[in-house]
């Protein structure tokens, strides 16, 4: 089954997060360092949403560059190693991907973007075991995060197990997850197990929900 392309920025971290200090960072780094961070996330931020794509990739290579200094001055800052984590791996670099990733998830096991995209890039290559082991230790921090119930409903498809994925889905729909979202990762269950019509269904809703989102480039 293929796993939906999901928005990175989605999957690095909540905007939320982009302007706090994390504690255990220390209280010698220069204000500088702390402001660099902060432009850093927010000129990610609009990189992600920008429809450019040559200067999209122009500015993720030079954020790349940037998070990878950043990664320097905050060793122990999760979110850091998510977010370049996220970079490598929309470059194409997955080798150093897993393990910016897993370092996020040492330094934080409850940490949902990083959870999430190394769930995704386990899966990928086909580490069902790896990749379920992750999203099962983020959600005992965090059972009922609609990005990990979606994340962990495609291992279980994948690993043969529709009628979990489905319920898991379910779970993730009550939790607030977009409906659109939702019924797309229904279509990709049920063709994976075998259920074409009933995928097309559910595709269908989920064009109805959400066509811009999921309008086909003509």
């Amino acid at each position: 089954m293929r796993i939906p392309t999901l928005s990175l920025l989605c999957l690095i971290v909540p905007l939320s997060a982009c302007w706090s200090t994390n504690d255990h960072l220390g209280e010698d780094l220069s204000a500088q360092a702390y402001k660099g961070r902060e432009m850093a996330f927010h000129a990610l931020s609009e990189v992600f949403t920008s429809e450019e794509s040559i200067e999209r990739s122009q500015s993720l290579a030079a954020l790349q560059v940037e998070f990878r200094e950043l990664a320097l001055l905050f060793p122990f800052d999760a979110d850091v190693k998510a977010a370049l984590g996220a970079l490598l791996f929309d470059g194409g670099d997955r080798f150093n991907s897993r393990s910016q990733l897993s370092e996020a998830i040492r330094l934080e096991p409850g940490h949902v973007s990083a959870a999430t995209l190394l769930t995704r890039l386990l899966a990928e290559e086909g580490d069902l075991v790896g990749a379920r082991a992750v999203i099962e230790t983020a959600r005992l921090f965090h059972p009922r995060d609609t990005e990990l119930l979606l994340a962990y409903a495609q291992i279980a498809s994948l690993d043969g197990d529709s009628a979990s994925a489905l319920a898991l889905l379910d779970q993730a729909l009550a939790a607030g997850a977009e409906p659109w979202r939702v019924a797309l990762d229904r279509s990709y269950v049920l063709e994976f197990a075998g259920e074409p019509k009933a995928a097309r269904e559910e595709m269908l809703r989920a064009q109805a929900l959400s066509p811009k989102e999921l309008q086909t480039p003509q």
